[in-house]
């Protein structure tokens, strides 16, 4: 009789198979998962970035509205100016978006503040306008965000998609020009 103390190869052969199929399927899991981890973290910071512009754009905007300022938007559409007499002495404040470093910064008389850079990374672009208002209406201002997310798509394909959020404010005074 034989004594029969091991495995036959041919089992060897079926469980190799099975921890293989296994260990694909966890792999191919795991990378799903952290494109789609991906995905929402960028989206998080999207937002997040959009809710601190929108903070940053609304406090400037409601600071300079006072009477006998004046706002103006710069050609290029990136930078918005206010200009607002203090004490007798026009003074000249901004708020425009640095693409190639993707922050914000504040500028007062052409200069810009040392510690007024505010990062917001996962914006693609920063576009100010202006409307002018009618007879019966106020002036418009307002800023445009845009952002890109690359999705997982179907068959292991990513598609890039575009987002823009237009923020507006009302305010009192306006430049006709509406450009430096």
């Amino acid at each position: 009789m034989l004594n029969k103390r091991g495995a036959t190869l041919t089992e060897l052969v079926i469980v190799m198979a099975v921890v293989g199929i296994m260990s694909v399927m966890v792999v191919s899991f795991t990378i799903l998962c952290n494109s789609w981890v991906t995905l929402g973290i960028k989206r998080y910071n999207a937002v997040r970035d959009s809710q601190l512009f929108s903070k940053s754009y609304h406090q400037f905007v409601t600071q300079h509205d006072v009477a006998g300022s004046v706002f103006s938007v710069s050609n290029d559409g990136r930078e918005l100016k206010a200009v607002v007499i203090e004490d007798g002495v026009e003074k000249a404040y901004a708020i425009s978006f640095d693409y190639e470093n993707k922050t914000l910064r504040f500028i007062i008389d052409n200069e810009i503040e040392s510690d007024s850079y505010i990062p917001i990374d996962d914006i693609d672009d920063v576009s100010f306008g202006l409307v002018q208002g009618t007879a019966t209406s106020k002036p418009m201002i307002y800023a445009s965000l845009e952002y890109t997310f690359v999705t997982p798509g179907k068959k292991v394909q990513e598609q890039e998609r575009s987002y823009k959020t237009v923020i507006s404010l009302r305010m009192a005074n306006s430049d006709n020009n509406s450009g430096d």
